[in-house]
């Protein structure tokens, strides 16, 4: 018999910043998801459009809740439409997602928000998974020398 640990699941608070009031339930990727993506963000020849659009999915393959709605202001997304045989870029409203709902868990969802609000959410889950935790680095000395090894009593 042996030992199998719950799954991990985060539940982020961000009081005292811009997005306080906004919980998030998000779980946590196996150690080969999570290297999977450092390789997506390493790789240079990469698209970074392409590398944010995976990033962002496997955070939603993770998110189990979360209290963010749609934005007040409408969401929108552009299209390419046919105007008498030539395209062109249009604004228009996305059918599914209405404002002050629930936002959906899915890339369109994200997409209708400010880039900083989806920015600064998948940062503290990223520093959840990578084990960074706010009190790191904290009493440290910044390489400084200690005060033993001042004094001649350290190594």
């Amino acid at each position: 018999m042996g030992f199998r640990p719950e799954k991990t699941i985060y539940t982020m608070h961000f009081q005292g910043t811009f997005l306080d009031g906004l919980i998030v339930k998000v779980g946590c990727p196996t150690v080969a998801e999570f290297n999977e993506m450092l390789r997506w963000q390493a790789a240079s020849n990469s698209d970074v459009a392409d590398v944010n659009d995976k990033s962002t999915q496997r955070f939603l393959d993770y998110l189990i809740d979360w209290n963010l709605e749609n934005p007040i202001d409408g969401p929108l997304r552009e299209v390419e439409v046919d105007r008498n045989g030539e395209t062109v870029m249009e604004w228009q409203t996305i059918p599914d997602i209405r404002e002050g709902e629930p936002t959906p868990h899915t890339l369109e969802g994200c997409g209708i928000h400010e880039q900083i609000v989806i920015r600064e959410i998948m940062q503290q889950w990223q520093k959840a998974i990578a084990g960074v935790s706010e009190e790191l680095g904290k009493g440290s000395m910044n390489g400084s020398d200690s005060l033993e090894r001042s004094l001649g009593m350290g190594g």
